[in-house]
């Protein structure tokens, strides 16, 4: 089973989440979401862009019309992949998409014409989640049962004050059910007027800011600032 369907299952039993934001709340009770206003279907973005892989994580490497080299194989605790041909490949702190790309140009460089090469996460050895954005050290971080909102910025170093919107920090959630957001800002959750959201194993943090990734900033620019996860 692919990695983020199975952290999916993992968020929470009664699947779909919501948070009212309507004063001050020490705790979220989450309940099946609530949807005021859907994310248009071109904003949509993959837990698997922005994962960086660990050492241990087992990944399964589709060659495209190769089965030859198609396989599943593992990241070692030095952070290398070994695959046929090419030997090891540097992989730990690279998004799939990433070493994706460094294979097809290895395989390509000697091998195959124009090789076409896929690579998903089938096990983790921890669960984690990412923080992106305008935050002075973005990346992906071991996720604690008491990880909130506010946690997870600290981990990251905090905003980029030079860059950051602290107006617009939206959390991104996969389930099996689909993949829902909610947007807070982060001084009314600091001051206690904005729910704190407990943070779940796959969640992607994303903080605005005038240097934020394209991708990134259509997205969270069409969540309503509710505090509630949205479709």
């Amino acid at each position: 089973m692919n990695l983020f369907r199975t952290l999916g299952g993992l968020l929470l039993p009664c699947g779909l989440l919501a948070a009212c934001s309507s004063g001050p709340r020490a705790d979220i009770e989450y309940a099946p979401a609530v949807m005021p206003a859907p994310v248009p279907a071109t904003a949509t973005i993959s837990l698997e862009e922005v994962y960086r892989l660990l050492p241990q994580d087992e990944l399964q490497v589709t060659v495209f019309r190769v089965p030859e080299l198609t396989g599943t194989y593992r990241v070692s605790q030095s952070g290398t992949v070994g695959l046929p041909l090419i030997g090891e490949v540097p992989a730990a702190g690279l998004s799939v998409a990433e070493l994706g790309r460094e294979l097809e140009r290895r395989y390509g460089g000697r091998y195959l014409q124009d090789p076409s090469i896929q690579v998903e996460v089938l096990k983790t050895t921890a669960a984690r989640f990412v923080v992106e954005g305008a935050v002075r050290n973005p990346g992906t971080f071991p996720l604690d049962s008491r990880t909130t909102l506010l946690e997870a910025v600290a981990l990251a170093d905090g905003l980029d004050l030079d860059t950051a919107n602290p107006e617009r920090v939206v959390v991104i959630r996969k389930t099996d059910e689909g993949t829902f957001r909610a947007a807070y800002d982060i001084r009314q959750v600091r001051e206690g007027l904005m729910p704190n959201p407990r943070i779940y194993a796959g969640d992607i943090v994303v903080v605005d800011g005038s240097m934020l990734r394209r991708d990134f900033r259509d997205i969270i620019r069409t969540v309503p600032l509710l505090g509630i996860f949205v479709r």
